[in-house]
């Protein structure tokens, strides 16, 4: 009997384990999205000033 409520417990717990590391892919993932977007802002206003909001 213990044996098998061991194996439970590893099981659930890697699963935990997957869905905190898919969570975290797919935040990085929307990071990675959102500075592709600011840099095509960028590039589409110009290298000069392109930071600066009041241009």
């Amino acid at each position: 009997m213990q044996a098998t409520q061991e194996t439970c417990n590893q099981k659930s717990h890697t699963g935990i384990a997957q869905g905190l590391h898919k969570l975290r892919l797919r935040r990085n993932i929307l990071i990675r999205a959102s500075q592709a977007c600011k840099r095509e802002a960028c590039r589409e206003q110009g290298t000069k000033g392109a930071h600066r909001k009041d241009q």
